[in-house]
């Protein structure tokens, strides 16, 4: 019975890839294939002229998997007189032989002849469109080479991002989704220049970023039918049911390079939105809006006496988001310090979701001797995992705002000692301890602090620790490796609501807060009674506070008449 009903099922599939690529029909199926036929491809090279350019195939090559198959191309013409064959940015260039659609070019060959490639079949391409909405990812899938041949790889889709560098979490990214992130600084639309409606061989981009932070994948519309439109042949991000917004994109030019040629270009303007994102391509429908998350940012520089604000929309994404946004704020702090400074930063942030009735909110004094501007970011990545990561309640992130005051001065300081008046104490007595501290090249200071002891106080130790409420900033973490960043609270009992969650993340120590605590350890502590917590008091400074230091002091029994009654 199973391979009765495997037998029935494959035969429908066939049955609706024929159906889909039939007979009269625009497209070309992989059976009219043969080897030797001369097509011919479309793309754009500059401007937004869409260029012809020779295709010769080769044959038919068996995919990873049995449903995939690709067909092995050989590509000419003019059109790569600068690239020498096929480019990043060229992804989703439609084939078309005898008139018909054949596919997309979208595959090509690591460190081997350019000018070869592999297409993505149109018939693969439309079953886009049937995509249900809450049908899970495809598999990202390269077509396998026999051993000593190597494997095919997407034409890598130049992620074009505005700023100055590359940050580490756009990094991370760039491994994730196998994009090959560019920073190309500030570039403008030229003079004139407007969306023209997509045809097949147009240049688009999924526009992940756009406002004074701009992150876009360039690539190629394989085909338009109606209001829905195909492109790129490969996955984009391979989130499954998405929803970036799609534009027309202007080309410079291509770009030649060692590693791989790539399109340098600029979104036009939005003129639709991708709603899938599969193994076989991405597909969108135009004339509509994509949804997207508003991030703000104001930042001051007391240095300069500069103030600037910044304002940004990015796709939704929960795989995306986190990425650029952090990158969208770090380049909103590297524009207006217009350097990568040590020195001293004022923060506060909060987010808004359509279910909160307040925002998350978060104020935190930061410090660097490297670079502040990636400083000033450690917990806002830790906010946005909890949001958008917590196991409570799906929220819709609607804004994102950060504030910034810079400071050039290092306002940190370091804890020396803790003393007390006296060396051994009793229950109830209230005595004064000092916290040396020593901030960065000026005159040490001392915070006084008055400590009032428990009146039920046992015998034995009393450690005082003085601690800065500093955290260190997250590392973003490895391939491979566990993340953690969503779990702020090791060590604590973890929350019973977002609510709770919340308020942890909004009310646990700053780093300009000194910490005083003093922790009692009798000389006898019963086995069923678990050990005392520390009691704390806290002083916030106009500095960073780092490091701890201690003192244990003597607790003395009580005199022998204090609790006697008077006769």
């Amino acid at each position: 019975m199973p391979k009765r009903f495997f037998f029935v099922f494959t035969v429908a599939v066939l049955m609706a890839s024929l159906a889909v690529v039939r007979a009269g029909s625009p497209f070309l199926s992989l059976a009219e294939i043969k080897p030797g036929q001369k097509g011919t491809g479309y793309t754009v090279v500059a401007g937004t002229q869409v260029r012809s350019f020779g295709v010769e195939i080769i044959g038919v090559i068996k995919g990873e998997s049995e449903d995939r198959n690709f067909v092995l191309v050989k590509v000419s013409g003019n059109v790569f007189r600068e690239s020498k064959g096929i480019a990043a940015g060229m992804s989703g260039r439609p084939v078309f032989v005898s008139g018909r659609l054949l596919g997309a070019i979208s595959y090509a060959f690591d460190r081997a002849d350019p000018r070869y490639g592999l297409v993505t079949p149109i018939e693969e391409m439309l079953r886009i469109w049937n995509e249900e909405p809450v049908s899970p990812r495809s598999a990202r899938l390269s077509p396998f080479l026999y051993p000593g041949r190597g494997f095919a790889v997407p034409v890598p889709t130049p992620l074009l991002v505005s700023g100055r560098r590359i940050p580490p979490w756009l990094t991370l990214l760039e491994t994730q989704l196998g994009m090959r992130a560019v920073a190309i600084g500030q570039t403008g639309v030229p003079r004139g220049e407007t969306p023209r409606p997509l045809v097949p061989g147009s240049a688009v981009a999924a526009v992940f970023a756009q406002g004074d932070y701009g992150a876009v994948a360039i690539g190629t519309v394989t085909w338009v039918e109606g209001r829905r439109f195909l492109a790129f042949g490969h996955p984009l991000a391979n989130q499954g049911v998405v929803d970036y917004p799609a534009a027309g994109a202007y080309i410079h030019r291509v770009i030649a390079s060692l590693e791989m040629p790539f399109k340098l270009g600029v979104p036009l303007g939005q003129v639709g939105r991708f709603i899938q994102d599969r193994g076989a391509g991405a597909g969108g429908l135009l004339e509509e809006q994509a949804d997207t998350i508003t991030v703000e940012a104001v930042v001051e520089d007391r240095g300069s006496g500069k103030r600037k604000s910044f304002r940004s929309s990015i796709v939704r994404e929960p795989g995306l988001f986190r990425s650029l946004a952090l990158s969208a704020l770090l380049e909103a702090i590297d524009r207006t310090l217009d350097e990568y400074a040590p020195g001293t930063a004022r923060v506060s942030l909060a987010l808004y979701a359509d279910e909160l009735t307040e925002p998350l909110r978060r104020e935190n004094l930061f410090y660097s001797d490297k670079d502040i501007a990636v400083e000033s970011l450690a917990e806002v990545g830790e906010a946005i995992d909890l949001l958008l990561g917590n196991e409570f309640q799906e929220l819709t992130l609607r804004r994102l705002r950060l504030e910034v005051v810079y400071f050039p001065a290092a306002l940190v300081a370091r804890v020396v000692k803790v003393t007390a008046d006296k060396e051994r104490v009793r229950p109830g007595e209230k005595i004064q301890v000092e916290v040396e501290l020593r901030p960065f090249r000026r005159e040490k200071m001392v915070v006084p602090f008055s400590v009032e002891l428990p009146a039920d106080l046992a015998p034995g130790k009393l450690v005082l620790t003085a601690r800065g409420g500093f955290l260190p900033a997250r590392k973003e973490k490895e391939e491979g490796e566990e993340d953690v960043s969503s779990l702020p609270f090791l060590g604590a009992a973890p929350p019973a609501s977002l609510a709770e969650a919340m308020r942890a993340f909004t009310a646990r120590s700053h780093n300009n807060e000194l910490i005083l605590e003093y922790l009692p350890l009798p000389q006898e502590l019963d086995r069923e009674t678990s050990a005392p917590e520390p009691v704390s008091l806290v002083q916030e400074l106009e500095y960073v506070i780092q490091g701890q230091t201690q003192s244990i002091l003597e607790v003395e029994p009580p005199p022998a008449n204090q609790n006697k009654p008077s006769s």
